[in-house]
């Protein structure tokens, strides 16, 4: 089991939505090795103004693996969606989502499609719809990714997804059921963990959560 923390890269807007550290790179990478973290997961928007020297040399003074890119501000900053009626709007969704791909050398980079809550989209809303569009795809480094707090929302028993859907699994994101940082609301980690563990789960975990009460408290707690 790898815990790792979600960090915004510099290009990512300063908000208290904003599931991530923000900050420069190397504070953040500082903050979250001194709590014992093992890797991180990016939050960018454009990739293109990164140092690819900077974060490896951040990768290992600090022992923290950038264990994913997440590509989700592309939409809740910058509003682009492979499914806008607008096609210039369509074609910039695919082109950020490209560079993200291309940042990743060699470009051996597996994909991996997240179901989300009803509340936030109208489609691929369950682990069942998110593997069938896997199934329909039908490329080797096309999985999926389980975040706790959406399955907690449209499983019927969160158990039993995870289980059920294990075999797509390539990573997963931890929060409660108030997007706090586990064991601040509802949800039972200790036996969550361990469902992910009987499956053969041995990946990444990330924290995926709002920074409250603060950057530091919520790493911390996390």
């Amino acid at each position: 089991m790898r815990l790792c923390y979600q960090v915004a890269t510099p290009d990512v807007a300063v908000s208290d939505d904003v599931t991530a550290y923000q900050g420069p790179l190397a504070e953040s990478f500082r903050a979250l090795a001194e709590l014992g973290y093992d890797g991180v997961e990016f939050m960018t928007l454009n990739p293109s103004v990164l140092s690819v020297e900077e974060i490896k040399h951040l990768e290992e003074a600090y022992g923290l693996k950038v264990v994913l890119v997440c590509t989700g501000e592309i939409f809740g900053q910058l509003g682009l969606s492979y499914t806008d009626p607008d096609t210039e709007r369509r074609a910039e969704a695919l082109r950020r989502t490209k560079e993200i791909i291309d940042y990743a050398a060699p470009k051996g980079v597996d994909i991996a499609l997240e179901s989300v809550t009803i509340m936030q989209t109208n489609f691929i809303n369950t682990l069942a719809e998110a593997a069938a569009m896997v199934d329909r795809v039908d490329r080797s480094n096309f999985r999926l990714m389980m975040d706790v707090f959406h399955l907690n929302l449209e499983e019927k028993d969160i158990f039993a997804a995870i289980r059920r859907y294990s075999d797509y699994n390539i990573h997963v994101h931890l929060a409660d059921n108030n997007r706090r940082y586990p064991g601040q609301c509802g949800l039972d980690f200790e036996k969550i963990l361990r469902t992910f563990h009987e499956t053969g789960y041995d990946g990444a975990f990330t924290t995926e959560i709002y920074q409250i009460p603060d950057m530091k408290g919520a790493a911390r707690g996390a």
